[in-house]
């Protein structure tokens, strides 16, 4: 089995919940109510997904997938299934622009020049690597196309420049949370899935 796998594309999810989890610490005094706060580097994106019901004709494609992961082993490509096209235009090539860069910040060209909107807040974006990151504000680009990103999570390692940017079906690199792997199904052989899955980092 080579990973990652990619899930099968029908049917779609009925449902799915998509969270940032962050590691960061709270210390609050029990006399003045004062608080430390300290942000680490830990920052992943999590997921539950359930499937819509299905007869087996389908049901053995994602049997197959789930268990073809092996657990928590395998890999698979996946983003958010209500977010795989843009609120913004997205027009144009994007690329990483420049080397070495990292925080929340991505400098960003080939997008077509002076475009307001080119990408706005909520919008996926798929870095190399398979990593998922998210815009956090609207942003437009200039007239040389170039468009400075806000994201999050952070950059965990400076993508490489002219690396592809990904904004329509974005997805990043995940595993199951678990390494169990089921379903349900009823007389009338209807199956259930669910399953939640963490990103592999």
């Amino acid at each position: 089995m080579t990973y990652p796998l990619i899930p099968p594309a029908t049917p779609a999810p009925s449902r799915s919940a998509f969270r940032l989890r962050r590691v960061v610490a709270v210390a609050t005094s029990p006399f003045t109510g004062q608080q430390q706060v300290q942000e680490h580097q830990g920052a992943w994106w999590e997921a539950d997904i359930s499937l819509p019901p299905m007869k087996r004709d389908k049901a053995g494609a994602w049997q197959g997938f789930l268990l073809g992961l092996r657990g928590r082993r395998g890999t698979f490509l996946m983003g958010d299934p209500d977010a795989r096209f843009p609120r913004g235009v997205a027009a144009g090539n994007p690329w990483v622009a420049g080397a070495g860069q990292s925080g929340t910040t991505l400098v960003t060209g080939g997008w077509a020049p002076w475009t307001s909107g080119i990408l706005r807040a909520g919008d996926y974006i798929e870095l190399p690597g398979n990593r998922l990151h998210m815009v956090v504000t609207d942003v437009g680009s200039d007239g040389a196309g170039t468009a400075v990103l806000t994201i999050e999570p952070s950059l965990r390692s400076p993508p490489p420049s002219g690396g592809a940017v990904i904004a329509r079906n974005a997805r990043g690199l995940f595993r199951l949370a678990s390494n169990d792997a089921g379903w349900d199904a009823d007389a009338a052989g209807v199956y259930g899935f669910s399953f939640s899955c963490i990103e592999a980092l």
